[in-house]
């Protein structure tokens, strides 16, 4: 059984991540059964559009679920792996090229594979609890799940600062990064969804949007813009190193690690 609930209300298709136990790591089942119901409403009329959310308070998705990926790939399995990233891929694509508007509702932890789900919908929601981070990086990973896509529009040097460093965005730093586009308080959220459902439309959002607590990237651009305009990640290095501010400190050590 999926551990993803997926119905149509009203004429909006409903997609739900129902596994706040594992963080809503997203398994390989979860990514074919999103795919199989963006495919049959991608030409639906009767769908209007599509509202992506999950259950729990800590995370939205947490990523994807590795572990059985690990257990395969141990036993020599390595087909498994590159089925699993294949078609989620190709998930992340259909909801950036979605022909209807995808609202998503990201709540606590989004990382990597939750990047991939909520951050290439049109209407991207965020809360006061709201983490996004494409952590991959930290092992050596290219950002996947389409993140260097959002990384390369994000302002000045941001995308190769957030790329290398794996920073957690708050809700506002994950608007001004390109990552997000509103901020709605989630004890306002069943509203929202209420009126999204009765109107059949993205409409609503507008009415609920508030400015987000005050973030980090904003202020410190002019500074990431200076140190990360180097074209090489040893340049990059070199400038971190020979900088006497705190934040250059605390970046080095970061991709020291």
């Amino acid at each position: 059984m999926s551990d993803v609930q997926i119905r149509i209300e009203g004429t909006t298709g409903r997609i739900t991540l129902t596994r706040p136990q594992a963080l809503n790591a997203l398994s390989y089942q979860m990514c074919l059964d999103i795919d199989a119901a963006l495919i049959a409403w991608q030409d639906d009329p009767a769908v209007t559009q599509v509202l992506i959310d999950a259950e729990g308070p800590r995370a939205f998705c947490a990523g994807g679920d590795i572990a059985e990926i690990y257990q395969r790939g141990m036993a020599r399995d390595y087909d498994y792996g590159r089925r699993f990233w294949c078609d989620e891929y190709q998930m992340n694509a259909r909801i950036a090229e979605f022909p209807k508007p995808v609202i998503s509702l990201m709540q606590g932890f989004v990382m990597g594979g939750g990047v991939g789900l909520g951050g290439h919908a049109s209407h991207r929601i965020v809360a006061e609890t709201t983490q996004v981070s494409m952590p991959e990086c930290g092992i050596g990973l290219v950002p996947d799940v389409g993140g260097t896509e959002i990384l390369a529009r994000a302002p000045g040097q941001l995308g190769k600062y957030l790329g290398t460093t794996g920073y957690r965005m708050g809700p506002a730093d994950a608007i001004f990064a390109g990552f997000a586009d509103h901020f709605i308080p989630q004890a306002d959220w069943p509203a929202l969804v209420a009126a999204l459902v009765a109107a059949g439309g993205p409409a609503p959002i507008a009415d609920f949007c508030t400015p987000p607590p005050e973030g980090r990237l904003s202020a410190l651009r002019p500074l990431i813009d200076r140190l990360f305009a180097a074209g090489t990640a040893v340049e990059i290095l070199k400038d971190l190193a020979g900088d006497s501010s705190d934040f250059a400190a605390e970046t080095l050590k970061i991709l020291n690690r």
